[in-house]
């Protein structure tokens, strides 16, 4: 009884102690991001610099759409009913929308923690829910979040730009540095 104990407190520490590492790691590549300038990318895929050749690694997607100016492809996430999506544009892709799943994943506390608050805020269609847009046009990353319930929906990957450029894109039509007001 007492080495069943015992191997279950070995483990349990194990465990805290791996979790530890691999949270500060993750921590300080954002950092070192954040401060080198570098772009933040999703599975080795960096908006802007990789071709749709790179995008082999994740698999054959589930659908594609086909658009004007390119195509958006929809990769599986742990949730049945919701997909990433990978926008291409001619050979490179051009924005990509994870949707996120994991605890740590999800806390936009954590992620500012990691970069730092130079974010800026973009409000968009949810904001009156608390749902807002917090980018990092220089590293080409942003997070739709609730900042109240710390809760994390999706990262958002694009070429590394100002906020002008950034909020020029097709997938940030209706958003804006300006609060909407409820109509009440």
């Amino acid at each position: 009884m007492k080495q069943k104990i015992l191997v279950i407190i070995i483990f349990t520490v194990i465990l805290l102690f791996a979790f530890t590492y691999i949270s500060r790691r993750s921590k300080e590549k954002a950092e070192t991001a954040l401060n080198q300038g570098e772009q933040v990318s999703w599975h080795n895929i960096k908006a802007g610099e990789s071709t749709l050749n790179q995008l082999e690694n994740l698999g054959e997607p589930l659908e594609r759409e086909k658009l004007d100016d390119g195509e958006i492809l929809y990769y599986p996430t742990l949730n049945q009913y919701l997909k990433n999506e990978v926008k291409i544009e001619g050979d490179k892709v051009a924005f990509i929308k994870e949707v996120l799943y994991t605890s740590e994943d999800k806390s936009l506390k954590n992620k500012i923690d990691a970069l730092g608050n130079s974010y800026i805020i973009l409000y968009g269609p949810n904001s009156n829910s608390g749902v807002l847009l917090f980018a990092y046009p220089e590293i080409g990353v942003a997070y739709l979040a609730n900042q109240y319930a710390d809760f994390v929906f999706e990262a958002w990957y694009f070429p590394p730009s100002n906020l002008e450029s950034l909020l020029s894109q097709p997938q940030l039509n209706d958003f804006s540095t300006e609060e909407i007001q409820r109509l009440d």
